[in-house]
């Protein structure tokens, strides 16, 4: 079993890639209450396809918080639109 602890700001010196930002701002990354959910129904962790799994992770960059923000270019701009969105 592998957890993140987010912080609702997602400004983070760890978070530096796209795949990195995607795998918490997509479906790639199963809230919590989800998983425990699914674990007591007799499942044995996220179930999610590999080839479904690398499109999230290689899609368009999203603001998870803002989704009217559109898409975000890079790591550089996806840093600078949560530096000045009002995340909390």
């Amino acid at each position: 079993l592998h957890l993140h602890v987010l912080t609702a700001d997602l400004d983070a010196p760890a978070l530096r890639t796209k795949r990195h930002w995607n795998s918490f701002a997509t479906d790639f990354f199963v809230p919590l209450e989800r998983l425990i959910t699914h674990l007591e129904g007799g499942g044995r962790g996220a179930d999610l396809a590999p080839a479904r799994a690398e499109g999230l992770l290689k899609g368009p960059m999203r603001c998870l918080c803002c989704p009217g923000a559109g898409v975000l270019g890079n790591m550089p701009a996806a840093k600078a639109h949560v530096a000045t969105q009002a995340h909390l």
